[in-house]
């Protein structure tokens, strides 16, 4: 307790160990804690522990039990964490996770070979994984459920398509988003819309009587789906984003070129969820509002339309 005699620099000085000694006091807590719980995942006991890392067990209980709580040298430190598969950082309260950051990163991150073909079957297995949950979806081109098929064989020209098994898979995926449990945030780029309205780009060559079908069934699509289903029109040139899906607090999916990158840690979900939700947030056009976009862009009167 301090005395209120105490004054100027004296009083500062005796705060400052004060305050010194009580994080000393929460450190060594809780490394007491952690190296507890190092113990309990790896189903190890106090005199195992000793005998790894050549201490007696009458030090290790007293570093776990003594009523004057204390952090050991760092060189006790390392051993321990090496035999408990840790990180010392993590025992020494650091770290949030107890893993090294390759090992995070390894058992995080997996990689998928996305063979050009118009539906994968990773797909499905991640969207079965989410079901229920929010999915956000940047598709690459145009989402894949409104494609029709003169659209995909425009697509996929040089690669061959099993006709059937897509259909299958297209048909399930449909299922899926008419279903009650789907709910799927969509963001697609407004100039990529404009391209294929246009037939500039990728889809330079293709009939204009194709890309009016293919408009006009996504206007009719969407007005099924709507609201499980809701896209948004983002600008490019301010913003931008890979094609990227995100399966509910799962999974999160980055596509580049031929690769599935995906990741199942909580920092790398948030981080490509919150990007997502940033194109909604700076959305041209929002979800409420692009059936009557599609329409106007050219000129559709399709009964039953969703409305402005």
């Amino acid at each position: 307790m301090f005395s209120l005699k105490n004054t100027g620099g004296e009083f500062i000085h005796i705060l400052w160990a004060y305050t010194v000694r009580m994080k000393k006091l929460d450190r060594s807590l809780l490394f007491r804690e952690r190296l507890r719980q190092a113990l309990a995942m790896n189903a190890m006991s106090q005199t195992a522990l000793s005998e790894r890392i050549g201490v007696d067990r009458s030090t290790l209980s007293s570093l776990l039990t003594s009523d004057h709580p204390r952090t050991p040298n760092a060189h006790w430190v390392a051993e321990a964490a090496q035999v408990l598969q840790v990180t010392a950082d993590w025992l020494l309260g650091l770290e949030q996770s107890p893993q090294p950051a390759s090992m995070i990163l390894g058992e995080s991150l997996q990689v998928a070979t996305a063979n050009r073909e118009p539906y994968h079957p990773q797909l499905d297995e991640w969207r079965r994984e989410a079901e229920g949950k929010k999915i956000r979806y940047v598709p690459q081109t145009l989402p894949d459920f409104f494609k029709i098929e003169a659209v995909i064989a425009f697509e996929f020209a040089a690669t061959p398509v099993d006709r059937e098994q897509h259909l299958a898979a297209s048909d399930k995926n449909l299922d899926y988003l008419q279903s009650a449990e789907s709910d799927m945030e969509v963001c697609i780029a407004r100039q990529r819309l404009d391209d294929f309205r246009e037939g500039r780009g990728a889809w330079h060559g293709l009939d204009a009587d194709i890309r009016r079908e293919q408009w006009d069934t996504m206007l009719a699509r969407y007005d099924e789906l709507y609201p499980r289903v809701r896209v948004q029109l983002y600008d490019e040139r301010s913003h931008y984003s890979a094609p990227v899906t995100v399966y509910g607090a799962q999974r999160a999916v980055l596509y580049l070129g031929e690769t599935y990158f995906s990741f199942s840690t909580r920092e790398h979900i948030m981080a490509l969820s919150q990007q997502v939700d940033r194109l909604v947030r700076h959305a041209d056009v929002h979800s409420h509002d692009f059936g009557a976009w599609l329409q106007r862009q050219w000129g559709l009167e399709l009964e039953g339309a969703t409305e402005a």
